[in-house]
């Protein structure tokens, strides 16, 4: 198989990928554990940096296995299979990343030792298939995008779900979105690398979420920020349409009660200067002014935190 070709591949459907990784997140543990697990964590147990992970990953690993649609049931030349494959080498990656205390322990070796622990029962072999270690610059890149399609997907249920008084429950997943959007841009020097390109996929699947946010209470749009460049668009829009609702009332005042009303007059008949001054005339002016007018808009400075897959 070619990694190079591969490795990108499941974000054509990131979105399935995301769900399943949901669910496998919102396991409790406690509730038992499959026997390859008992055994299989008390060796790995040790050769990892954080305590208890190894059977968390365990038991998440093979039920996320479980949920695949293809990986144990197409042939290794279908194009889902491969999909698959790769999903799984990523998460796994993504969970053992910096957890590992000796760097011979990869993850190849993690699966090929949980699988001889499930002796058939709980992990089929993958045909054609090695786990690898993905290169840290490679995974990085993935966990940045992994986890931007992961508040994403929390932000698009809370959406759906989240009533007026819980709609503060957006800020969070917007503002990492924001930040790890602004740092990730400002790193595609090479437009056209994949890494750049899925980058400005997620942006286009982020920005369908602003036309759901705006029909929603104003509690929601308060708690929901736009990507960096996004946001402007939404306070021009705000500050022209704002504009022009106060200025009607004002010209009503000066058409009636000034002499500036008799200049508003229109002179029927009468050319003046040599000129006829239509309504699209004073438009075309109008609108010359406004562009004339200075641009004070400005951007603010963000704390940025990153948060773990």
């Amino acid at each position: 198989m070619n990694i190079a070709q591969w490795i990108y591949k499941f974000f054509e459907d990131i979105d399935k990928y995301i769900a399943k990784a949901k669910d496998v997140e919102s396991i409790d543990i406690s509730d038992g554990l499959p026997s390859a697990c008992t055994s299989f964590s008390r060796n790995w147990e040790s050769k990892l940096k954080i305590n208890g992970t190894a059977e968390k990953i365990c038991v998440k690993c093979i039920k996320l296995y479980d949920s695949l649609d293809y990986i144990n049931k197409t042939l290794p030349t279908d194009t889902n299979y491969k999909k698959d494959c790769e999903f799984l080498n990523v998460w796994l990656n993504l969970k053992l990343y910096n957890n590992v205390i000796n760097e011979t322990d990869c993850v190849s070796m993690f699966y090929d030792e949980l699988e001889a622990h499930c002796a058939g029962d709980c992990l089929g072999s993958l045909s054609d298939f090695q786990m690898y270690n993905i290169k840290n610059d490679d995974l990085d890149k993935m966990k940045i995008l992994y986890n931007l399609h992961y508040k994403r997907s929390e932000i698009r249920d809370l959406i759906d779900t989240a009533s007026n008084k819980d709609a503060k429950l957006l800020l969070e997943p917007s503002t990492l979105c924001f930040n790890e959007y602004r740092i990730a841009a400002s790193k595609c020097n090479n437009k056209d690398s994949k890494f750049c390109k899925l980058l400005e996929n997620f942006k286009n699947e982020y920005e369908k979420l602003y036309p759901v946010v705006e029909t929603k209470s104003p509690e929601f749009l308060k708690n929901f920020k736009r990507l960096s460049g996004d946001e402007n668009n939404k306070i021009i829009s705000t500050a022209v349409t704002g504009s022009i609702v106060g200025l009607i009332p004002l010209v009503g005042i000066l058409y009636k009660y000034t002499p500036m009303g008799q200049l508003l007059k229109p002179n029927k008949g009468k050319v003046m200067d040599g000129q006829i001054y239509n309504g699209k005339d004073m438009r075309n002016i109008s609108l010359m002014d406004q562009e004339n007018e200075p641009s004070t808009f400005q951007q603010g400075t963000y704390n940025i935190k990153y948060q773990s897959a």
